[in-house]
This record gives C-alpha cells, sequence and structure tokens, in this order.
C-alpha cells in the first residue's frame, strides 16, 4: 500500500511538470514572437534614421557637384559609382564615388537625373547631366535694331551654372514627357510630374518578395522607363523604400539661380537693346537736324529771292514813279492822277522789302541753329555708338563669367 501511493503521487508529478513545460513553451514562443516584431521595428527604424541621413548628405552631394561642374551627375553602371555618361543613361546606382561620398551603403542607392537632349537647338536643351552653352539672350542686331530669328550663340561658347539655371527652367515649363525622370504621387490621381533627379534608397527587407531589394517602381525604373515613387508614399506591408525627389524649383532655389538668370538674362539684355536704340534714336535725330538745316538753307534762297524780288519791284515802282512825275510836268499837271499809284506802288515794294529782309534774318538764324545743334549732336552720336558697343560687350562677358 506504501509502494503503490508512493508510486502514484510520483505519476502526478511528472505529469504536473509537462504542463509547465508546454506552458513555458508557449510563454517563451510568444516573447520570441515578441521580440523578432521589437527587432523588426527597431531595425526598420535605424534603418530608416540611416538612410533619410545617407539622403540628405546624397542631395547636399549632388548639389555640391551641379555648382562645380555646371551639370547633375551622370548615373552609375554599377555599385563601383563612378558616373557613366554614355549612351543618355537616366536610371543607375548613385556614382557615390564620382560625388565623393564617403559610406559604402552609398553604392547601394539607386539614382535617376533628368535628361531631355537637344542637339539641333542648344537653347532649348534640357539634359541636366550635360553642361551646355544654352542661355542666349535675345541681343538686337543690326541698325535699326532687330531681334535675329534664331539665339545668338556666344563665340567662343561657354558653359556655366547661368545655363545650368536656364536648363532647369526649361525642364520645369517643358510639357510632359514619358520618356524622361519623373515621379509618381501616391495619391488617388495618381499624377506623374517630372522632377531633376531622385536618389532611392532600398528598405531593411525585401517587402513585395521578388528577390529585388528594391520595391514598387523603382523595381523596375530603367532609362528606358524612367518613373520613381514619389517620397509621399507611405511603408506598407509590400512596400519600404525611401525615395529623395527634387523637383526643379528646389533645385532653381539651392542653387540661387534665380537673382544671376534675371540679371543676365534680362536686365543687362534690356539694358543692351536699349542703348543700341538710343544709339538709333539719335542717329534719327541727328538726320532730322540735317534736314532741318536744309530746310533752313531753302529758306534763307527763298528769303534771299523775295528780297531781290522785292528790291526789284522797288526800283520798277521808282522808275514808275519818275515816269509819272515826269509825265505830269509835261502834261502841266493834267496827269497828276497817275503819281498817286506810283507812289503807292513804291511804298508797297519797299515794304515788301522790308518783309522779305526780316524773313530772311529769321531764316538765316534757323539755319544757324540747325547747324549748331547738327555739330552738337553729332559726337553724340560716336558716343551712344561706343556706349551701345560697350554694354553689349559687358552683357555678353555676363553670359560668360556665369555666377
Amino acid at each position: 500500500m506504501t509502494m503503490t501511493c508512493h508510486r502514484s503521487g510520483r505519476r502526478r508529478q511528472a505529469g504536473f511538470t509537462l504542463v509547465e513545460l508546454g506552458v513555458s513553451l508557449v510563454l517563451l514562443g510568444l516573447m520570441a514572437l515578441a521580440f523578432v516584431a521589437y527587432w523588426r521595428t527597431s531595425a526598420q527604424e535605424k534603418a530608416t534614421i540611416a538612410d533619410r541621413d545617407l539622403l540628405a548628405v546624397t542631395e547636399r552631394a549632388v548639389v555640391g557637384f551641379a555648382h562645380a561642374r555646371f551639370r547633375l551627375p551622370c548615373p552609375a553602371s554599377d555599385h563601383a559609382g563612378d558616373e557613366d555618361c554614355t549612351g543618355g543613361r537616366q536610371v543607375g546606382f548613385l556614382p557615390w564615388r564620382t560625388l565623393g561620398v564617403a559610406d559604402a551603403r552609398a553604392g547601394r542607392l539607386l539614382y535617376g537625373a533628368y535628361r531631355a537632349a537637344d542637339a539641333a537647338q542648344p537653347w532649348l536643351d534640357m539634359d541636366l547631366a550635360q553642361s551646355k552653352d544654352r542661355l542666349r539672350p535675345s541681343f538686337t542686331v543690326g541698325l535699326p535694331p532687330v531681334l535675329p530669328e534664331t539665339p545668338l550663340a556666344l563665340n567662343p561658347a561657354n558653359a556655366n551654372l547661368l545655363d545650368f539655371c536656364y536648363a532647369l527652367t526649361l525642364a520645369s515649363n517643358a510639357p510632359a514627357n514619358a520618356a524622361a525622370l519623373g515621379v509618381v504621387d501616391a495619391n488617388a490621381a495618381a499624377v506623374r510630374r517630372a522632377v531633376a533627379f531622385t536618389v532611392a534608397a532600398p528598405g531593411l527587407l525585401d517587402a513585395d518578395g521578388d528577390r529585388n531589394p528594391f520595391d514598387g517602381r523603382q523595381a523596375s525604373a530603367s532609362t528606358a522607363l524612367p518613373t520613381f515613387d514619389a517620397a509621399n508614399r507611405t511603408v506598407a506591408a509590400d512596400y519600404d523604400d525611401r525615395v529623395l525627389a527634387v523637383p526643379f524649383n528646389a533645385l532653381f532655389a539651392q542653387m540661387q539661380c534665380g537673382q544671376a538668370l534675371s540679371a543676365v538674362s534680362h536686365s543687362h539684355v534690356n539694358a543692351a537693346t536699349a542703348a543700341v536704340s538710343l544709339q538709333q534714336a539719335l542717329i534719327n535725330y541727328k538726320r532730322q537736324l540735317e534736314i532741318a538745316e536744309l530746310v533752313a538753307g531753302a529758306g534763307v534762297a527763298s528769303a534771299t529771292a523775295g528780297v531781290l524780288s522785292a528790291s526789284a519791284g522797288l526800283a520798277t515802282a521808282v522808275a514808275g514813279s519818275a515816269n509819272a512825275v515826269a509825265f505830269t510836268i509835261l502834261t502841266y499837271g493834267t496827269a497828276s492822277a497817275v503819281l498817286a499809284p506810283a507812289v503807292a506802288a513804291v511804298v508797297s515794294n519797299t515794304a515788301a522789302v522790308v518783309a522779305s529782309t526780316a524773313t530772311l534774318a529769321l531764316s538765316i538764324a534757323s539755319q544757324v541753329e540747325a547747324k549748331s545743334r547738327v555739330t552738337q549732336v553729332a559726337p553724340l552720336v560716336t558716343d551712344s555708338a561706343a556706349l551701345a558697343l560697350d554694354i553689349d560687350s559687358d552683357a555678353r562677358t555676363a553670359d560668360n563669367l556665369g555666377f
């Protein structure tokens, strides 16, 4: 009896231990799941912070490169990080070595640059990864000044930051182009908009499970299909990429393009055009004064002729008066009536001589004044021509120098 009870207690004790062990295993499993979930969330948060910092460093490096080279870097063809500008590549890996980004993780980043070349019309070229003399202000040429049909190229051609800023302006105003770099907004409309450049970091895990570290549109992005997801796409079960997309206007502001581009492409050009117009105006004014001088000379000649004509009339009237006096004497005064008209003729012709003389004096004064004005304006025409050339040269030099 005693042995039986002892064995029964042992069996009960063994069964209780197995239950406890099962409960412990369940608790350990739950704790393991919680730990894994916590680890994954924590790792994702750390990866997100690291990617955000790396993308910020990359953005500064790209902007600095554009300041120094007047273009965006070309995408790299592999993880080595050297830019590859052959074949018009729009999408590739980040050229971290070319940019000088000292972070081993940069080699896994995906990079895209907006490229829409126009070799036939360089002033319309929008290939942001190529340095080119694009800015051609609308300078007037010739006298009278006219705008040429085709923008004038600088000789020699000179590419600088102004040309890059001008390309940003062109691209921001260009119609939609599916063949150039763009992002699709994460909204109901899913609008595609062009951007200057993009950088994408793959998430911690292959969220969509396609064995490609990138998810969403980044997984299929290429030169033939240069489309990324916008930065506002949120993390989901099948998406954990981080995307930096820099619009044209944001890069324009970072490069401080506004003031310099406005001065060179508008203010300087307007000053040069105004100087040429002033030169033409002075030339026209000089010609008008020369015409006035000719008119005054004609007036002098006409007034001289008037004086001579009036003098001849006066002489004729005096002679007629003498004849009338003689005739009156011969007729013993009976023909005295003919004397009055003769005297009147003398008086009227005398008045004509006086008036013609006054007109001649005015005409001579006008001619002298016109000659004086022509003499005064002549050096102004010469100076305005030199001024127009100087301002035009300075305006073109400003384009050459950039900022």
